[in-house]
């Protein structure tokens, strides 16, 4: 949905990266779409070298996601649907924060803005197509099955 298609063989993706025409078909048509996900598939740089598909996707599509938000392309409630409840409801899993139950959630700083950089992923991957992309949103903790796995931007697991 961000990116268009290229030559570079390091953004071999299946489906494969469409044009720009197509892309902007995708961006204009958001509201038709009941979930945004990522195909997380990190490979080394050797792998990518010798065409495997896919690239490091789970650190940044939340920020990218939310310079869509900012740019007004669409609202933060349509985002939290379409990246968490409506994948909640799909796969039946309870999407809700109760008294007694384990917790499942993620802290945004949403005003925090910062520079898209591989070298800093958590992934085995440091290969990204959005390397020095500026985004505004940024993941500070998690919370998984009522542990703590980041705290302050660290993970801790």
């Amino acid at each position: 949905m961000l990116l268009d298609k290229s030559n570079d063989i390091r953004f071999n993706v299946r489906p494969p990266l469409r044009d720009e025409r197509e892309r902007m078909k995708l961006v204009r048509n958001l509201n038709a779409i009941d979930v945004i996900a990522s195909d997380h598939a990190p490979h080394s740089e050797k792998e990518k070298e010798n065409g495997a598909n896919g690239f490091s996707g789970v650190e940044t599509m939340l920020p990218l996601m939310l310079n869509l938000v900012n740019k007004g392309v669409l609202t933060l409630e349509q985002l939290i649907e379409k990246i968490c409840i409506n994948p909640a409801k799909i796969f039946g899993m309870n999407n809700e924060i109760g008294l007694n139950e384990k917790a499942n959630l993620t802290v945004i700083d949403l005003k925090k803005e910062w520079k898209i950089k591989g070298d800093n992923f958590y992934s085995k991957s440091k290969f990204t197509p959005f390397e020095g992309w500026n985004v505004k949103g940024k993941v500070s903790h998690v919370v998984v099955n009522g542990k703590l796995v980041m705290e302050d931007e660290v993970l801790n697991l």
